[in-house]
């Protein structure tokens, strides 16, 4: 029987919790934030280690989510999770000890997000959100969890990435022929999205899903972002209550609701080399507005699998070259409009230039008589458009991985992402020489 007393540590965060000591290792985790255009709500994630009483490691608990401005969600969480740990008195090292170790830690997370989310709702509108994610590692096992739309993948030690799929509305396949997103169908699929909406059709009644773009709502065509409504309440994209009437908000449905929309997706991996594999976490700040470059096929919208293949392969990649892999509309639509040029012109110049040229057209619309840019994001532009030149407007092969990723995290930025943009990259251990 393990000790019912154990010891928390933080390998990297971006919250601090005091009585959590800090024992920074990036040789083993990078947890990379990025403020984008919205400075009050940052995104955060953790990693832990948990040890023993006689100071061995039995396992690594990772978790992170959305940024909320209206509580203190992020600091309270990870408090929950160190203080869960310490006081587990289960076995962590079996398939069984561990699912049974994840199904208390999203217990301990849903009495959270109920106390500060479900709870602190004014407006109409769920400020909190419900978007969490969690990784409890222990030699040979991987035991996933997911409430968001944060991304996460795999890379193992041949270069392959495995993506674990998140929670969404919709997990169709792009039609490069028509430029968006196939639609699937509430009463065949089997996706995890597909799955909660016939859930809460028990509740709401029958529900419509429709692409934010057709509604006019900012969103671009090429963007998989959904809106669903039901007859009183309105779910958009991923996570996320706008409900008419208010008082809606206030019922017992509401909270059976929430509860729904909690719903974390499992996923355990069993394999005696899953500790060198490398595992890549996102928030969805990196594809807001299809900011990020697809260097294998540009006319597709980037995911996870692209952005692993960004920090790990070893080439360089200017400035030019990543915005005209990105399907973002600054590059296919305002810059062009704004400038009377084609996307080939554009793709003709200079990083220096096309930087130019973007910092003009932000700068044209955050000052403009109804400005589209607010002045933390317009400051956050700033700041990469610094950093961009003063590395030469290039990402190169002799980058460490946490300056590949502040570059691809600056390339994003200046690409229209207006959003948070997290990146965590937990790293695997190197196998011993043959």
């Amino acid at each position: 029987m393990c000790s019912p007393m154990r010891t928390v540590e933080m390998l990297a965060g971006t919250e601090l919790v005091d009585g959590v000591p800090l024992v920074k290792d990036q040789t083993r985790v990078l947890v990379c934030a990025h403020k984008g255009g919205r400075e009050e709500e940052q995104d955060w994630g953790v990693a832990l280690r948990v040890l023993n009483e006689e100071g061995d490691e039995e396992a690594e608990v990772h978790i992170g989510g959305d940024g909320h401005g209206r509580f203190n969600f992020s600091r309270g969480m990870v408090r929950r999770t160190t203080d869960y740990s310490r006081s587990y008195e289960g076995d962590i090292s079996t398939v069984d000890g561990v699912k049974a170790f994840m199904d208390g830690l999203l217990c301990n997370i849903e009495k959270h997000l109920s106390a500060g989310t479900f709870n602190s709702d004014k407006g109409g509108y769920d400020s909190g959100g419900t978007t969490v994610w969690c990784l409890v590692k222990v030699p040979g096992i991987l035991e996933f969890a997911n409430c968001g739309d944060h991304k996460v993948a795999i890379r193992k030690r041949d270069g392959t990435i495995q993506r674990i799929h998140s929670w969404n509305w919709n997990n169709g396949v792009f039609n490069k022929d028509i430029g968006t997103w196939t639609s699937c169908d509430i009463e065949s699929c089997t996706c995890s999205g597909c799955g909660i909406r016939t859930e809460l059709e028990k509740y709401l009644g029958r529900s419509t899903k429709t692409f934010r773009h057709e509604l006019g709502e900012g969103a671009q065509k090429n963007e998989e972002r959904f809106i669903v409504n039901f007859d009183d309440l309105r779910l958009p994209e991923t996570i996320g209550v706008e409900a008419t009437p208010l008082g809606y908000l206030y019922s017992g449905t509401w909270k059976t609701v929430q509860n729904v929309l909690a719903t974390f997706t499992r996923h355990t991996i069993i394999d005696p080399e899953c500790d060198q594999w490398d595992i890549g976490f996102s928030s969805d700040g990196p594809y807001s507005h299809c900011a990020l470059a697809n260097i294998r096929q540009p006319e597709v919208p980037a995911d996870i699998e692209d952005l692993m293949h960004l920090v790990y392969d070893k080439e360089e990649l200017e400035f030019n070259k990543f915005a005209m892999c990105s399907q973002n509309s600054l590059i296919h639509k305002y810059i062009p409009q704004r400038y009377n040029m084609t996307v080939e012109e554009l793709g003709a110049l200079t990083s220096s230039k096309m930087l130019e040229l973007f910092m003009d057209w932000f700068h044209e619309a955050y000052t403009c008589k109804h400005p589209k840019i607010d002045h933390s994001w317009w400051c956050a532009l700033q700041e990469s458009n610094d950093f961009v030149i003063k590395k030469d407007f290039k990402i190169t092969a002799d980058m460490t991985l946490e300056e590949r990723i502040q570059m691809i995290q600056h390339f994003c930025g200046l690409c229209i992402s207006d959003d948070n943009a997290l990146i965590c990259i937990l790293k695997g251990v190197k196998p011993p020489p043959a």
